[in-house]
């Protein structure tokens, strides 16, 4: 009976050893190697077997709106950013560079430097914005700070074409506000009436 459970027992370890080693080259397979599973992979800025030009060595001009020492407004910059057709890869890049300040010495940041991007989606005229804790951490108080900081982003990424609105999460889920005084539930509009 002991020599029975024995057997059993390596024909155990033997099965879940070679279980694993499957779930392994399976998950190594899926990381490093999604086309294995059929998955399309969409490379942005790879060079093109035509032209020999990156999709990216083409630059593209944007808008984006910052404050001034007052805040009393916004105010617009333009920068050059890599062209491409993608909606939403042009968005985050949108994104990236409003938070990484103005270039300009009389504006002033209205997002916080240490916000990060979680994930960027745009359904219909909507552009969803999942930003990480710290654009709700490290916001100035105050209504005005926080009325621009969100009309910022809102102006900003309303710039993309068709782009009419934009929703706001944090850390994934939904916020009711950035600062404590305006409502952020559901979708924001640009307010234009803040440009300068």
């Amino acid at each position: 009976m002991v020599e029975h459970t024995k057997k059993s027992n390596t024909f155990t370890i033997l099965f879940l050893l070679l279980l694993l080693g499957v779930l392994l080259t399976l998950l190594f397979h899926v990381y490093f190697k999604p086309e294995t599973l059929g998955l399309e992979i969409k490379n942005y800025g790879v060079l093109s077997s035509t032209s020999g030009e990156s999709e990216f060595d083409q630059m593209d001009t944007i808008k984006l709106y910052f404050t001034n020492e007052k805040t009393d407004g916004l105010f617009i910059e333009e920068r050059e950013i890599p062209k491409t057709e993608d909606p939403v890869v042009r968005a985050k890049i949108i994104l990236e560079e409003l938070i990484a300040g103005p270039e300009n010495q009389l504006h002033y940041p209205v997002v916080p430097i240490a916000t990060k991007i979680n994930s960027v989606f745009i359904l219909n005229d909507m552009v969803i914005v999942d930003l990480s804790r710290d654009i709700v951490q490290k916001c100035p108080g105050g209504v005005t700070h926080e009325k621009i900081s969100v009309q910022s982003i809102v102006n900003t990424l309303c710039e993309l074409s068709d782009v009419r609105k934009v929703q706001f999460l944090v850390a994934h889920n939904p916020i009711d506000t950035l600062a404590g005084h305006l409502n952020m539930r559901g979708a924001i509009f640009p307010d234009k009436t803040l440009i300068r």
